[in-house]
């Protein structure tokens, strides 16, 4: 762990205050900096084609899941639906994504990508897979399994409390 002045004067006041438990302080600060960092690099290589991180993630579910309403699209992101709509209508506006009338039921919209959309998905994908790439690739194949299997049993702890 790259320490700073910040995260240094917050664990000495931890390990002050909780002497035998500073271990998953310190565990969470870490994850939270990775992934802010990676996060920084996302929406950087996204910005240069005037798309959002979460518009980039609404985009790679439509394309494995054409045609989910906006409800399940929130439970996938494990956003609310309220921030779906914003997003949704955005994409629409840039004619990305498209509203399509559920045929099943006639008061439901199905969202998928457009032509346009599927198009820009394409162009921004390969930077995306290289930043991720990058970030992961220091870490050896058993490491990699390893960091999944330590945060797939952290997923399943929180799902269940």
């Amino acid at each position: 762990m790259i320490p700073d002045a910040k995260m240094v004067g917050l664990l000495r006041r931890m390990e002050v205050l909780y002497p035998n438990d500073v271990m998953p302080l310190q565990t969470w600060l870490q994850l939270v900096r990775v992934y802010s960092r990676i996060q920084r690099k996302l929406e950087h290589a996204l910005a240069q084609q005037e798309m959002t991180l979460a518009q980039f993630e609404i985009m790679m579910t439509l394309k494995s899941c054409q045609g989910i309403s906006q409800q399940e699209l929130a439970q996938h992101l494990l956003v609310t639906k309220g921030n779906v709509c914003v997003l949704v209508e955005r994409m629409e506006k840039c004619g990305w994504v498209e509203r399509q009338l559920d045929p099943e039921d006639g008061r439901a919209y199905r969202l998928a990508l457009t032509a346009t959309g599927r198009t820009l998905l394409k162009k921004v994908l390969p930077d995306q897979r290289q930043i991720i790439q990058e970030a992961f690739g220091v870490l050896t194949v058993e490491e990699s399994r390893q960091l999944l299997a330590l945060l797939d049993r952290l997923e399943r702890m929180l799902i269940k409390t």
